[in-house]
């Protein structure tokens, strides 16, 4: 399938060319169940078999549609100043499923890229409280990532877990209370 072809390449050039937050906004909740579907894990059944994908894609290729449509998402949502934290409790899904991605997921590319996407999307967030309620979660599972045998000092993956290990404690602790401390 070409960059642009598919269900998601269509999404990716809406959300290029896509001005409204609603709209932005409406996309999450079907990209949403399709990661929960997707990645295995994250599905509610333990019976759950790995779909085929959307066409002639292999699931990981749907994987990493998925978080490149979720990025695309994110970055327009910043690009354009709509905070995410708007999006409601499909933020939650996301950031569970991008950190269950870099825990538990066998591909290095695909973890580096959840990682990638959960710093963004943190970034759009652009509310101190709402980052606060994902910190314990978040820190506990990033040190998970760079605990495991398989990440190395310098590589995407260990690089992708400091930087969002960064940018959520700037964010929680760039609030009111904390902002004056850290000027």
């Amino acid at each position: 399938m070409g960059d642009k072809e598919g269900a998601l390449g269509v999404v990716q050039v809406l959300v290029a060319n896509t001005q409204a937050e609603g709209a932005l906004l409406g996309w999450l909740r079907p990209l949403a169940a399709m990661a929960m579907t997707h990645f295995p894990g994250l599905a509610s059944s333990p019976k759950w078999e790995p779909p085929r994908g959307i066409g002639a894609e292999s699931p990981e290729e749907l994987q990493q549609r998925i978080l490149e449509t979720a990025q695309a998402i994110t970055l327009r949502c910043q690009a354009l100043a709509y905070p995410l934290h708007r999006a409601g409790t499909v933020l939650p899904l996301f950031i569970q499923c991008f950190l269950h991605v870099a825990e538990h997921h066998k591909s290095k590319a695909l973890r580096a890229q959840s990682l990638v996407c959960l710093r963004d999307m943190l970034l759009a967030v652009d509310s101190a409280d709402v980052c606060g309620m994902f910190l314990p979660g978040v820190v506990s599972t990033l040190t998970r990532v760079l605990a495991r045998q398989d990440v190395h000092t310098g590589s995407k993956v260990h690089a992708g877990a400091i930087q969002a290990l960064h940018t959520i404690t700037t964010l929680v602790c760039a609030d009111g209370i904390n902002h004056e401390a850290l000027a």
